[in-house]
């Protein structure tokens, strides 16, 4: 296993710990959105819900912040919320790729949600 990837797991497992009193059965709820903000400016923390579950809870979406437009993915309910050194785009991809059509336009570089014609 290289550092890379050891570095993810022990970030996986501490965003599942520190999130474990919101979230219950890997679904995320409503009411712990205004509970985060961005790790890095503390910026406020938009949400975009891709799926939910029948009572309301979210199960895929982002979340956006407001002040650097750093993109936060919610996958299986649980907000992955690492930094940017443990994050590996090329795992984020496919699941981007697939959220493309809720992007309104926009893409992704270095975890940051952007215009698409502001690309250099």
């Amino acid at each position: 296993m290289c550092y890379t990837s050891l570095g993810l797991n022990i970030a996986r497992r501490l965003v599942r710990k520190l999130f474990k009193t919101f979230i219950r059965n890997e679904i995320m709820y409503i009411e712990t959105i205004k509970k985060l903000c961005c790790l890095f400016d503390r910026g406020e923390l938009t949400l975009t819900t891709i799926h939910t579950k029948l009572d309301g809870n979210i199960e895929e979406g982002y979340l956006l912040c407001s002040s650097c437009t750093r993109i936060y993915p919610i996958i299986r309910g649980i907000p992955i919320m690492s930094p940017d050194e443990y994050r590996e785009f090329e795992l984020e991809k496919p699941l981007l790729e697939r959220w493309e059509k809720h992007l309104n336009g926009k893409t992704i570089t270095n975890f940051r949600l952007i215009e698409s014609n502001s690309l250099v």
